[in-house]
């Protein structure tokens, strides 16, 4: 009977002995792959950031374009203005021939 014991506790210990490494090679393979998404999140950031800045210049280049425009279509009122010449009016060239 003690024999019998014996040989049931040795296999129990050989089973949680299992276990236990089983359950530290997943926590150390889920820890490993817990760093390998962050470094993969933070590589996702740096790209989208950059494809931000690529993406803005343009806009912010667009928008002061925009505004040179509307600046030189006001100057240029006040000048035919002054002149006396409509916008809608087209210009007529002299041929000094």
């Amino acid at each position: 009977m003690v024999e019998l014991t014996h040989t049931f506790c040795m296999d129990i210990h050989t089973c949680l002995t299992t276990v236990e490494n089983n359950y530290a090679l997943m926590v150390t393979g889920l820890r490993e792959e817990v760093i390998a998404m962050r470094n993969e999140l933070i590589s996702m950031i740096g790209h989208v950031s950059q494809l931000y800045q690529s993406l803005s210049t343009p806009l912010i280049q667009l928008w002061t374009l925009i505004k040179q425009v509307d600046d030189m279509e006001e100057r240029l009122e006040h000048v035919c203005e002054a002149i006396g010449q409509d916008l809608e009016e087209p210009t007529r060239h002299h041929d000094s021939d």
